[in-house]
């Protein structure tokens, strides 16, 4: 039986993202303690990550360490547990 781990409840939610280092994806879900989102680049479990996620009404700044990562029809989908975010 698998374990829910989660501390928020998870909403399915497709927006642009960017990071830090210029790189960009699509979000899958997002909650107020993690994000999942697709892109082209690689990361390592532990990463430290800054992003940029860009909702209609606001961008919110954030900052987690990668958690998970899985291989996506030649994409990657990245899950960061999330340090701190902000909204601008």
């Amino acid at each position: 039986m698998h374990e829910e781990r989660r501390r928020a409840q998870r909403y399915q939610l497709a927006v642009p993202v960017r990071l830090q280092d210029g790189s960009t994806g699509i979000t899958r879900d997002i909650s107020t303690s993690g994000i999942l989102f697709e892109t082209e680049r690689a990361h390592s479990i532990g990463d430290t990550v800054n992003l940029s996620v860009h909702l209609r009404e606001a961008t919110v700044q954030c900052e987690g360490r990668v958690v998970r990562l899985e291989q996506v029809d030649g994409k990657f989908g990245i899950a960061v547990d999330l340090t701190s975010y902000r909204f601008d």
